[in-house]
């Protein structure tokens, strides 16, 4: 179960286009935080602390506490939008949770021992097919990571959502719709040096 993080936090009064861009040129970035039968709170975070935050993997599976008139909230990252350009953070959504409520979250899988592999000591090549499981749970039960080990697997060798073992209390959304979440293949040889392999056979036979 990933703890719980500060995210400082500053309420925010003056709403609009013009409110917002100006907010933003200060270098903060606005916030929304949704809850159950609650009215949706404007806050704002300052730009750089976001930014340093959302480098991190399990961004979006961590726990977050906040603190609004005083008052602590756990929340979760929802949603982050982004300028198309720039790709900088134009806005973020929130969610307040608590422990007695199931949510969706996506959690990032995280790949271990890829030198214990020998498929992968061969050359082989590692192919993930997703970098993320849809997981059902308690705000207090929410992994950190689900953890792939590639310790032992071989050429050709492929890891499903089968051979996955969740942690207790943890389903995962929909799993009807999730198969093969990494597989260890052959790496391809390209058509270019085939054709010209080929060609250097053929060579002393033309002429």
């Amino acid at each position: 179960m990933s703890e719980a993080r500060q995210l400082d936090v500053v309420e925010r009064k003056d709403l609009g286009t013009g409110a917002t861009r100006a907010l933003r040129r200060t270098g903060y970035v606005p916030v929304s935080m949704y809850g159950k039968d609650q009215t949706p709170l404007n806050l704002s975070i300052e730009e750089r602390l976001l930014v340093k935050e959302m480098k991190d993997k399990g961004f979006y599976s961590h726990l977050f506490e906040i603190k609004v008139a005083g008052n602590s909230q756990t929340v979760l990252i929802r949603e982050v939008q982004r300028h198309p350009v720039s790709d900088r953070p134009l806005h973020l959504d929130l969610l307040k949770v608590d422990a007695s409520s199931v949510i969706k979250v996506d959690v990032a899988i995280r790949i271990l021992n890829e030198e214990k592999s020998p498929g992968l000591k061969m050359g082989g090549v590692m192919s993930l097919l997703r970098h993320d499981l849809p997981l059902l749970c308690s705000p207090n039960h929410i992994p950190e990571f689900i953890d792939i080990d590639l310790s032992g697997l071989k050429m050709g060798a492929s890891v499903h959502l089968e051979d996955i073992k969740l942690p207790e209390r943890v389903k995962v959304e929909h799993p009807e719709k999730i198969e093969t979440l990494l597989t260890i293949s052959q790496p391809r040889v390209s058509a270019g040096k085939g054709e010209g392999a080929a060609g250097t056979a053929d060579g002393p036979e033309a002429e």
